[in-house]
């Protein structure tokens, strides 16, 4: 009997509209994503005011990697800056360019606008910062060194801790 009650004939039921957007939501929706891609662009400039970040960011990585590998392998690895441009070097050989991870060529080049101080920077088994590829008392770092980039006045730095070798 309930049975029966329940049976609606096909014909009688109504069936629910298909869900869809106005086209009043389309327009809205495309005009504020247009807005948001205006203010992206925009937020990003010309690029130059993010060249010193990613530069001392990159350079900063690298630093740390040669500190790591040295550590891991138990093998003495450095960083060597000149000329604004910088290369990974492994045991004394601080000419012989070992290839960064992520990089195209053995030599990182700095964008020409950003300026580095040269410096050399190796690392021992234990991760001990040394001024030279040659582990000598004379070459470790007595005193904490800076790493500065610099691009039209403005700086970035940081200092690799003396006896540590602690990058921050």
């Amino acid at each position: 009997m309930f049975a029966s009650l329940l049976h609606v004939p096909r014909r009688l039921r109504r069936s629910a509209p298909a869900p869809a957007f106005t086209l009043v939501e389309v327009i809205v929706v495309l005009l504020l994503l247009g807005l948001l891609s205006v203010a992206a662009v925009s937020a990003l400039g010309d690029g130059e005011d993010r060249a010193l970040p990613y530069e001392f960011s990159t350079l900063k990585t690298h630093i740390r990697f040669a500190q790591a590998r040295a550590m891991g392998r138990n093998t003495p690895y450095g960083i060597r800056c000149q000329d604004g441009a910088y290369w990974l070097f492994t045991g004394s050989q601080v000419g012989t360019a070992v290839r960064l991870p992520g990089q195209a060529a053995d030599t990182v080049t700095l964008q020409s606008s950003v300026t580095p101080a040269s410096f050399t920077l190796a690392f021992n088994g234990r991760g001990q910062a040394f001024s030279a590829a040659v582990f000598t008392a004379a070459n470790a770092l007595g005193e904490d060194q800076d790493v500065t980039l610099t691009l039209d006045g403005e700086s970035l730095g940081f200092t690799v801790t003396a006896h540590t070798g602690y990058i921050p």
